[in-house]
């Protein structure tokens, strides 16, 4: 039996449970995951902001969709998914970002071990944030080519995230988001 609590907090849930309960825009799921998996050499590909109201499942979707691509293995030897839940209080800039996918990675994958590090002892060497920045992303992507990765930076509540963000910031992440096929970005909102 579904409880109220796993109905509001689809992360509390096993990835078999998600992955069995998952009954609801499955259509949807489908036409997502396929374009991501069939997007492994696209130079450009699309980006997804999912937007509905609250309960509606947005994190539900988005997490089916983080599983899907654990689970595929012709998918997860080339796209790595990054999950950004609804809290991520300590992103206030757009390096804080790097930064936190940085350690997620770290955390995750045993071949990132010594990114998180490398990019902090940049900042107090550069003491310039749109410089620390550009090399904390620099280190990011460099760090992805040598492994022949991409990724999918799964955010809930983005526009909470984002609101944080200086125009000049938002500016960058546009570019990045359309220059680098390393990075595709698969977020939710309530609102835009």
């Amino acid at each position: 039996m579904q409880t109220i609590a796993s109905i509001y907090n689809p992360d509390q849930l096993t990835r078999e449970e998600l992955i069995d309960r998952f009954v609801v825009r499955t259509q949807k799921f489908k036409r997502i995951f396929k374009d991501i998996k069939d997007s492994k050499d696209d130079d450009a590909h699309q980006q997804y902001l999912i937007v509905a109201q609250r309960g509606m499942g947005k994190t539900t979707m988005l997490l089916r969709l983080v599983h899907a691509i654990e689970q595929d293995e012709e998918v997860n030897v080339w796209l790595l998914p990054i999950w950004l839940n609804e809290e991520q209080y300590g992103v206030n800039k757009l390096y804080n970002l790097w930064e936190r996918i940085a350690d997620y990675l770290e955390d995750k994958y045993e071949v990132f071990e010594g990114l998180y590090d490398e990019i902090m002892s940049q900042y107090d060497l550069l003491q310039d944030e749109r410089k620390y920045q550009e090399k904390a992303f620099d280190l990011l992507l460099e760090a992805l080519k040598k492994r022949g990765k991409k990724l999918a930076i799964f955010i809930d509540n983005a526009g909470d995230l984002f609101q944080k963000f200086s125009l000049q910031e938002h500016q960058r992440l546009r570019e990045i988001l359309m220059l680098y096929p390393e990075f595709r970005l698969i977020a939710a909102s309530p609102y835009l």
